[in-house]
């Protein structure tokens, strides 16, 4: 998990935690995978057999083979969706000096949806899932992520729980305000026992008690 931070840490909020990371299943990567092993390492061992002398040219060729399963590696690596307590990340590098991120917190998620067809992909367990936003203004899609399900029961259950943090505070927040709004009306209007009031000031307990005295009457 320390890697996974070193690695994307700088796309999240301060104080922002990940519970996981989606990344493509590699049988996404197959067909692209085996074109650049025919082109880069199948091909040159051919012309090199029937053409010894040509032994460094075609090393090189190979070198340059290596290098283009690394960017493709590369890019399968930072084509993910980090799944936090806050939001679900969507990040992106189509190039090592480009990178792009879509962020939709969870009370902005309308819904999650996946689709797994074909033989391979039910066998294997990877489909496409889908994230939409409230209202429909738009939409994040992970194609070819691993175990679909699972995502979609893990977006679900750290929605519920941000929702619900974020109702409890909202609603704490909120009853402190008006509490405090009401405290500075009793100030202003004056209380039967001015004494009550000073004490009532540097305790927040006998705070609440002259407030509910208060509303009773």
């Amino acid at each position: 998990m320390k890697f996974t931070y070193y690695f994307f840490g700088e796309y999240l909020e301060k104080g922002e935690k990940i519970h996981a990371v989606i990344h493509r299943n590699l049988a996404v990567m197959t067909p692209l995978f085996f074109k650049v092993f025919v082109v880069g390492f199948f091909l040159p061992i051919a012309i090199l057999f029937f053409f010894p002398t040509l032994f460094w040219p075609m090393i090189g060729w190979m070198i340059l083979g290596f290098l283009a399963i690394f960017y493709h590696l590369y890019d399968w690596y930072y084509y993910v969706w980090l799944i936090t307590d806050r939001a679900v990340v969507d990040v992106r590098s189509p190039g090592l000096f480009e990178v792009s991120t879509t962020r939709i917190e969870y009370h902005m998620v309308e819904g999650v949806s996946y689709t797994i067809s074909g033989f391979w992909r039910t066998v294997l367990g990877y489909g496409d899932v889908t994230l939409e936003k409230v209202g429909g203004s738009s939409r994040m899609s992970m194609p070819g992520a691993n175990n679909p399900k699972r995502i979609e029961r893990f977006i679900l259950k750290y929605q519920e729980e941000y929702m619900n943090h974020h109702n409890y505070s909202s609603h704490d927040n909120l009853k402190s305000l008006l509490s405090g709004m009401l405290y500075e009306h009793m100030k202003k209007m004056g209380t039967e026992n001015p004494e009550e009031l000073e004490k009532v000031e540097a305790t927040p307990v006998e705070k609440k008690k002259v407030i509910k005295r208060v509303v009773r009457r």
